[in-house]
Formats: structure tokens, sequence, C-alpha cells
């Protein structure tokens, strides 16, 4: 609260910081995405032996490059149309924030 009284000047630069940072979240989204593929591809195999699955040695690791690029081109695609449709008409305030307060 005194910190809010007493700041003389506020710039808020919009939320590119937010849309970039969402971007951003599909790379970690795309690794799960590429554990999900080899943890799924063991358990066709025996559970005893690691990589043990129908896939193996490169076939794997094209099947786990495959989702992670695949889910982070898929998120940014996303991203762009739900920005794209979902822009929101700002409007400058009328009130100070003397007056509100």
């Amino acid at each position: 609260w005194k910190v809010l009284r007493s700041a003389r000047r506020f710039h808020w630069s919009g939320s590119s910081v937010h849309h970039h940072a969402q971007r951003l979240f599909s790379v970690p989204n795309g690794i799960l995405a590429a554990g999900a593929v080899f943890k799924l591809n063991q358990r066709s195999g025996d559970p005893k032996v690691l990589g043990s699955g129908y896939l193996q040695g490169g076939a794997l690791w094209g099947a786990m490059l495959g989702a992670c690029v695949a889910h982070i081109v898929i998120h940014v695609l996303l991203l762009e149309l739900v920005l794209m449709f979902g822009k929101v008409e700002r409007a400058q305030a009328e009130d100070t924030y003397e007056a509100c307060s």
C-alpha cells in the first residue's frame, strides 16, 4: 500500500512480455511430449530393460524429436490464432489514481 501511494509514475508496457513467455513455454512442454513418447515406447517392451520398446535407436530419437517439434509448432500456431481473434479494445482511464484512492 505504501509503495503504491508513494509511486510517482508507473509505465505499463503492455502484454508483449506475457505473450513471449507463453511462446517460450512451448519448449519445456515439447520436451515433456518427447518424454511421453519415450515412456509410451518403454511400455511396449520389457519393463526391466531400458529402451527395449518397439522403437529402437534412431527411430526412437526421431519420434521423440518429431513429438517435440510438432508440439512447439502447434503450440505457437494456436497461440497466434487465439491472439489474433482475442484482441480487446482498450480505452484510456478517465479517473486519476488520486481520485480512486
